[in-house]
């Protein structure tokens, strides 16, 4: 895989595609046998922070907040409405 490259898993039910991207973001528990790495970097020695800033995962079962749009964002963000906003208005 390339550097600041976009890549998306595709394939048959059952094929592992969830399975590697619990893998990837540490929602399985660590494998035992073999490791996951980037390059020359182990998976087990980056933060789940720093992975989750590269790794954008878009499930069929996405979790929604039945809110409002600024609430189903800030599900796991503490930024403030009005910096939210100003993100907001730089998309427009």
């Amino acid at each position: 895989m390339k550097n600041l490259k976009q890549y998306a898993l595709i394939g048959k039910s059952g094929s592992g595609k969830s399975t590697i991207i619990k893998l990837l973001l540490f929602l399985l528990k660590r494998a035992t046998k073999g490791k996951i790495s980037f390059g020359d970097v182990n998976l087990g020695d980056i933060s789940f922070q720093e992975i989750a800033n590269y790794i954008t995962l878009i499930s069929s079962d996405s979790y929604l907040v039945k809110d409002t749009i600024y609430n189903t964002l800030k599900v796991y963000d503490t930024t403030s409405e009005s910096d939210m906003f100003l993100c907001f208005r730089k998309l427009i």
